[in-house]
């Protein structure tokens, strides 16, 4: 299950407010979005006699990155969603698993608002912040790319990952260890 990358990004995530973090998570389709397929689809796949969930997490959820506290949050809830779900729905042969990427070079992954938050100003370019990016990988690799995830969420569908549940995949060239 994709989510996408959405709301307020601020060099101090607090002070944009309570009323703004709350009135983000209330529209939110990261939580809301992922909450709410599960609970379309799982009665299906019950009764079908199981299936696989992939959710898309973030390396946010591991790593700490400066000014995104609300899509921090939003994964990170993504993440406990998939660990609790895949207890409760593992009696009935459904797997629930995450992919956590690092950066992916995608253009929501690199619109004006990430640009400027990660160059640290207005106006960045992916220029700039193509070798931000590569000096938090471990491995000397360069941004990852959608076909690295879909190759992630390929092998957690298949019959391959039979034993994997409650897991993440994190693609990141070493952003995070563990």
């Amino acid at each position: 299950m994709g989510t996408r990358q959405v709301g307020p990004r601020s060099p101090d995530g607090l002070r944009q407010g309570v009323n703004d973090f709350t009135g983000w998570f209330a529209n939110d389709p990261n939580m809301k979005g992922t909450y709410f397929t599960c609970a379309a689809v799982h009665p299906h796949m019950i009764k079908q006699g199981g299936g696989s969930i992939i959710f898309t997490t973030s390396a946010a959820t591991k790593a700490t990155y400066y000014g995104l506290c609300h899509y921090t949050a939003a994964k990170s809830g993504i993440a406990g969603l998939m660990r609790t779900l895949s207890a409760e729905l593992a009696p009935h042969s459904i797997r629930v698993n995450a992919i956590a990427p690092s950066a992916v070079d995608t253009p929501l992954g690199f619109n004006q608002d990430n640009l400027d938050l990660f160059t640290g100003r207005p106006g960045g370019t992916k220029e700039d912040a193509i070798p931000i990016f590569q000096s938090l990988n471990l491995l000397p690799v360069g941004l990852l790319e959608p076909q690295d995830i879909s190759n992630a969420a390929l092998f957690l569908a298949s019959d391959d990952a039979s034993y994997f549940t409650g897991q993440w995949l994190s693609p990141n060239g070493g952003l995070f260890i563990g």
